[in-house]
């Protein structure tokens, strides 16, 4: 009972704190950072997608909206648009880029927030939404932390550490849907431990869907319904490959259908995560060099971008089989950090996760040294993105040796965990043979 009543308050506090940051002009602010929302989950891009699928008027004047401020791009034909369907009809130049499921959510919550303007989407319903999918994953979180042995910390502090970040309290401020798909991410571990594989399956494949970049987290969701259910490790792995292939599947269908039945959905949607082809400064490594390079290397070094991330999975999962909620965190990690697109919030997502194995901390050799370079890199990103953009007196290299900073800050976590890791393996190989 105490263990609710305190996690009732870290809600409520959370919640509280939004609210009163949230009338304030600091989410105006927020709204346009880099670091904090992308090209593909930016509140402009969720605006305007629903202001071009509701009013077909604002469609060929998008370009003078706020938007086009930060993102500027072509224009829109003015010609007679469906519902939901202008965005994948292969005439819209908009920058906008959501899945069909996602949009059809957006034009839902304008129409509940803003009945007599649906057409507008108003920041405080994006910040509302934000903030709901952050106390799920704070939810989730504590239910996992509550299902583990040996796990350090409380639920109820487990779901402080996640709703309490600066990185998700200022990236719901700017309103970003980061927060959903890495809600998802959280759910799928948590329902998992449950043996929930319906669940668990769903949500990683929502999270692939509105993010693509999880889906390295089958392996690990594999790993973690083989040691929960009992099962081997070859039919944990092919039951969460098969579910979330079953509910890719669905979500496919459906939102072939909201397209008018057109599969050009999945190239607005995915084409610029696949192809780099929706260049924006963001907190990654890829933007900068995709910007700079000559047009026939970038097949090879898009090739490079995506492989990279991937080619840890399997190793990893070889690796730490034994260990699948630990897996489970580093793959979050490894995506978090290599993701054509990344965020903040998804550093704070990983970070979360990782805090259920708090006790590998004091193994860590460079924690305190990390701690503060991610801190020092997060502050020199929102220094520098000002000095080049707002002041004018720096360039783009300002901003890239930033990027490389914090995503340095990312690796050098990540190795220092996966020490300590194989430290606290290597100490219970040793004492047990005294045990015995």
């Amino acid at each position: 009972m105490s263990r609710s009543i305190n996690l009732s308050k870290v809600i409520v506090l959370a919640l509280a704190l939004r609210l009163v940051l949230a009338l304030t002009p600091l989410p105006a602010l927020l709204a346009h950072r880099p670091e904090l929302a992308t090209v593909l989950t930016s509140s402009y891009a969720a605006k305007e997608a629903v202001s071009i699928t509701t009013s077909p008027s604002s469609s060929s004047s998008w370009s003078s909206s706020l938007w086009a401020t930060f993102f500027s791009s072509g224009t829109l034909d003015s010609a007679s648009f469906s519902p939901l369907s202008v965005l994948y009809s292969g005439n819209s130049t908009a920058p906008v880029h959501f899945p069909p499921l996602l949009l059809l959510a957006l034009k839902g919550l304008a129409a509940t927030t803003s009945p007599s303007m649906p057409a507008l989407l108003p920041h405080f319903a994006l910040i509302a939404l934000a903030s709901l999918a952050d106390v799920v994953a704070a939810l989730a979180l504590a239910d996992a932390g509550s299902l583990m042995v040996g796990v350090a910390l409380s639920p109820d502090l487990l779901a402080a550490l996640y709703l309490l970040n600066p990185l998700s309290l200022l990236t719901a401020l700017a309103g970003s849907l980061a927060p959903l798909s890495n809600a998802a991410v959280v759910v799928a571990l948590a329902a998992a431990l449950r043996r929930r594989v319906i669940l668990a399956t769903a949500a990683l494949a929502s999270a692939i869907y509105l993010a693509v970049a999880p889906y390295t987290l089958v392996l690990g969701l594999g790993m973690v319904l083989s040691k929960t259910t009992g099962i081997s490790c070859g039919r944990g792995l092919a039951l969460a490959a098969a579910g979330t292939a079953a509910w890719l599947a669905v979500f496919a269908l459906a939102s072939t259908a909201l397209a008018s039945g057109s599969w050009a959905w999945l190239k607005v949607a995915y084409g610029p995560i696949v192809g780099f082809s929706a260049l924006r400064p963001n907190v990654g490594i890829g933007w900068y060099l995709h910007t700079e390079m000559f047009e026939h290397f970038r097949t090879f070094f898009q090739a490079c971008f995506h492989g990279y991330a991937a080619i840890f999975a399997l190793p990893l999962t070889l690796r730490f089989a034994a260990s699948p909620v630990y897996l489970y965190t580093l793959l979050a990690g490894v995506a978090a950090t290599f993701r054509p697109y990344p965020q903040m919030a998804d550093m704070a997502t990983y970070l979360a996760i990782a805090a259920l194995h708090a006790a590998l901390v004091p193994r860590m050799r460079y924690a305190f040294l990390t701690l503060n370079l991610m801190i020092f890199a997060c502050a020199v990103l929102f220094t520098f993105w000002r000095v080049w953009v707002v002041l004018e007196v720096g360039n783009a290299n300002f901003l890239n040796n930033a990027n490389l900073v914090y995503c340095m800050a990312n690796v050098w976590f990540l190795l220092d965990f996966v020490y300590a890791k194989a430290e606290a393996e290597a100490t219970m190989a040793t004492a047990s043979p005294h045990k015995a």
